[in-house]
């Protein structure tokens, strides 16, 4: 049998004064029937002895006896003695409560006091905080000022401005030439914004700064930007073509108009940042988080999104295959081993997916003509992805319906149209025939030649009949690509 120690703990005091009431009131009625308990009526006999002596001699002798009768306790009696009781329970009593509210106001005390240093030492903190952040703030002010002074002087002196000015033309064969002056300007400018992370205020005023003075469009180029905090900053219009933004943090930054083409941006943060109208081509994206970022209308050739996260991303006519300017959509390769005869050859960009997550991306309009490594499982889990324009190869493995369009507005600006032509000979076709503006007859075929003096096309049809110089607008190709 088990027996826990409970049972042996002293009982409190409050119960242990219940318990002896509770025996006495139950006792006392039984000790009054005994003599012996004192608590009854009780007698005594008492004898005394009274003699006469007269000249020595004893004349008489007289024996008294006198019985003494004692009564029971008296109501008066017990509440005596629950009176001559009760004087050292109430002392008791008092002293315990005495005792303890000393202890409840040692503890009020106590706590109030710990409460007031707890106050105390955090108001010392927040003082010393904002001396801090005061002192600070200073510090970075007149870091800003001396930049701004320092950057005057190369601007206010004629030579120094030259040669920082000096083959800024993006078509001369030297724009990307540099000089200790622009060398100079470009450390200062990076050193400073470094110095301003967390204080996006002032690394705006520093870009606006440069972006006043004309140097945001040459002097951010090739700039080493590696791990820097650039949250919120606004960059829009700037050149970073070439710049290491490795690792850095741009989230929510503006970068419209932004030329990062052939920039290391790989492990950067960019979600919720504006890429609109923005130059990526041959730009390394490894590992980014474009979450919530806007890209569209961006030129997004040969750029590389392998492992990033495009999840919720606006892609809306992004671009990786230029439809204006097809020359753009290579470069040509130079061959001379010294043995045979020289020769080049077309090698085209392609804008690599591979890993990339695409979960509710707007695809509206977006071109995957140029792509690699994208599966139809990874465009799947984007949001309008049957409105993005595909090559034939990803059009056939979504399982797509074949769209139609005009020749008319199918044709690159740039193609010649006799060349434009040729290439359709034997293209599936429908021609629609119209009058009034309503459509007459509808035919499927396939175009068999062209007109070079009208510009008009022959169609055989599915039937067998030949449609000779129809309208290039009677005529709707079967785009896959």
């Amino acid at each position: 049998m088990k027996i826990t120690k409970d049972i042996f703990k002293p009982l409190p005091a409050k119960v242990l004064l219940r318990l002896f009431f509770a025996i006495s009131v139950i006792s006392i009625p039984v000790l009054y029937q005994f003599n012996w308990s004192g608590f009854g009526e009780d007698s005594n006999k008492s004898k005394s002895i009274e003699k006469t002596i007269k000249d020595g001699k004893i004349i008489s002798v007289k024996e008294t006896e006198t019985e003494h009768f004692q009564s029971g306790k008296t109501l008066w009696d017990w509440l005596g003695l629950a009176g001559t009781l009760a004087i050292p329970v109430v002392l008791f009593q008092f002293q315990a409560s005495e005792q303890r509210r000393a202890e409840k106001r040692a503890f009020v005390e106590k706590e109030q006091a710990e409460q007031l240093a707890k106050v105390e030492k955090q108001q010392a903190e927040q003082r010393e905080k904002v001396e801090k952040d005061i002192a600070e703030a200073n510090l970075r002010e007149e870091a800003f000022q001396d930049y701004i002074d320092r950057m005057s002087e190369i601007l206010i002196n004629r030579r120094s401005r030259s040669e920082l000015f000096l083959d800024t033309n993006e078509k001369s064969n030297h724009a990307n030439a540099d000089n200790c002056v622009r060398d100079v300007a470009r450390i200062r400018t990076v050193t400073i914004l470094r110095r301003l992370e967390n204080d996006t205020e002032r690394q705006n005023r520093v870009l606006h700064f440069i972006s006043d003075t004309e140097l945001l469009q040459f002097l951010l180029k090739t700039a080493n930007l590696s791990g820097i905090n650039l949250s919120d900053a606004n960059l829009s219009g700037a050149n970073l073509s070439g710049a290491n933004l490795s690792n850095a943090n741009l989230s929510g930054a503006n970068l419209s108009d932004a030329n990062l083409s052939g920039a290391n941006l790989s492990n950067i943060i960019l979600n919720d940042a504006n890429l609109t109208n923005s130059n990526l081509f041959n730009a390394n994206l490894t590992n980014a988080n474009l979450t919530n970022a806007n890209l569209e209308n961006s030129c997004i050739q040969n750029t590389i999104f392998i492992n990033a996260d495009l999840s919720n991303t606006i892609l809306v006519s992004a671009r990786t295959w230029d439809e204006e300017e097809i020359d753009n959509n290579f470069e040509l390769i130079s061959i001379d081993d010294g043995y045979s005869p020289p020769y080049q050859y077309e090698k085209f960009y392609y804008t690599d997916f591979s890993g990339a997550k695409l979960t509710n991306a707007n695809l509206v309009s977006t071109n995957f003509t140029s792509v690699k490594n994208l599966t139809p499982e990874q465009i799947k889990e984007a949001k309008n992805w049957y409105e993005a324009i595909y090559n034939k190869k990803l059009f056939d493995k979504l399982g797509l319906p074949k769209s139609l369009r005009s020749i008319v507005d199918s044709k690159p600006r740039d193609f010649d149209e006799d060349v434009y032509l040729e290439k359709l000979i034997g293209c599936q076709v429908e021609v629609r025939q119209y009058i009034d503006n309503e459509t007459k007859t509808t035919t499927r075929g396939e175009i068999t030649g062209f007109s070079t003096s009208n510009s008009r096309v022959n169609v055989k049809t599915v039937n067998g009949e030949n449609l000779e110089e129809l309208s290039l607008y009677e005529i709707y190709i079967y785009m896959t690509e």
